[in-house]
């Protein structure tokens, strides 16, 4: 079945491509989510998401993985269902001093939960059946070319977001990224006031 991870990497570059606008520029860089006491919460658990997947990856994408290490993944996998389901549970509070989830994003967000699953699921049942015995090779073989390509280039990607996200829930990370969006909003010449609300009081 190794032809399902075509379709596999497909939706995991359209999950990386679309969660990358989301998470960075949407969460991080117009909303301040890390920022906004309401909404620190909601950052924490996109951090442990993000974390979860950049475990994820050498569990399930990068290559044929089986026994132990695959079942590793499995339960990365789980884990990353209830953070997100704990993350939806929050949003509302989170959002209700921004106006609400906007429409747009509920979409975006759909769509890349529905890009997020389809990787997965694909990915999963792709390996042979003997993958999932527990005292199986941790790995069968490499995937083909593509999905290692993209598998790979997406690690160094995924780990940075994982720690930019675990930075920006310290106080020193919090200063130095209202900072540099200070600068930003200045160097444009566009006021910059809505940096600053509470931003030490985590």
């Amino acid at each position: 079945m190794t032809d399902l991870y075509l379709p596999s990497t497909a939706a995991l570059l359209v999950f990386m491509l679309l969660g990358t606008v989301d998470g960075l520029y949407l969460h991080l860089w117009r909303y301040r989510l890390y920022a906004r006491p309401a909404s620190r919460r909601e950052h924490r658990y996109h951090t442990v998401a993000a974390v979860l997947f950049a475990a994820t990856l050498p569990a399930v994408f990068l290559w044929e993985t089986a026994g132990l290490l695959l079942w590793t993944g499995v339960a990365l996998i789980g884990a990353d269902m209830v953070v997100s389901l704990a993350d939806m549970l929050a949003e509302r509070d989170s959002r209700a001093g921004l106006g609400g989830l906007s429409r747009g994003e509920y979409v975006l967000h759909m769509v890349i939960m529905m890009a997020k699953a389809s990787a997965l699921s694909l990915a999963l049942a792709a390996r042979p059946q003997a993958a999932w015995a527990l005292d199986a090779p941790w790995v069968l073989q490499p995937l083909p070319a593509f999905a290692t390509f993209v598998g790979w280039q997406a690690l160094p990607g995924a780990l940075a977001i994982g720690a930019l996200h675990v930075w920006l829930c310290t106080a020193s990370g919090v200063r130095t990224m209202e900072a540099l969006r200070a600068r930003a909003s200045a160097w444009r010449g566009a006021p910059s006031g809505c940096c600053s609300d509470q931003m030490h009081s985590a």
